[in-house]
């Protein structure tokens, strides 16, 4: 009988959880990916941000899956979304390789257009984009590129 309120819990848990995890994604990466399609005049850009976006239809379908447990009479997922979950996992897979490659070509476009790019800390560190060189000195405190 504890185990089958454990399993409650763990489920109200995973529930309510997984919303605020959505939250703080789309808060610290959606906001940087806007300011990419808006075309700002400072962009900060970060190639491990579309990665992360794109997997979020997978943990949205998890999200569906757990709630889906709920209104079952033995607790279990629901089998007409279970049968979806290989077709969502394979579409999310690819989808994720096609966001790491897309990371550098949007730092090569960087380069072919208007925005100049401040100095980083290193590969892995994402990169201020910026329309005016003078903005550079202020976001990084390092001297502009010459």
């Amino acid at each position: 009988m504890s185990s089958v309120y454990s399993n409650l819990a763990i489920r109200i848990a995973v529930v309510t959880i997984i919303p605020f995890v959505f939250y703080g994604v789309f808060i610290i990466f959606g906001n940087d990916v806007m300011d990419l399609l808006r075309m700002k005049d400072i962009i900060y850009f970060n190639w491990r941000n579309i990665p992360v976006l794109i997997c979020m239809p997978w943990l949205a379908f998890g999200e569906m899956l757990f709630i889906s447990s709920f209104f079952t009479r033995n607790q279990e997922i629901q089998p007409t979304l279970m049968k979806y979950t290989n077709y969502i996992g394979l579409v999310t897979s690819a989808l994720f390789f096609l966001a790491l490659l897309s990371g550098p070509i949007i730092n090569v476009a960087f380069s072919f257009s208007s925005y100049h790019a401040c100095s980083a800390d290193g590969i892995f560190s994402g990169v201020y984009y910026v329309k005016d060189k003078s903005h550079c000195e202020k976001l990084t405190s390092a001297v502009v590129w010459e």
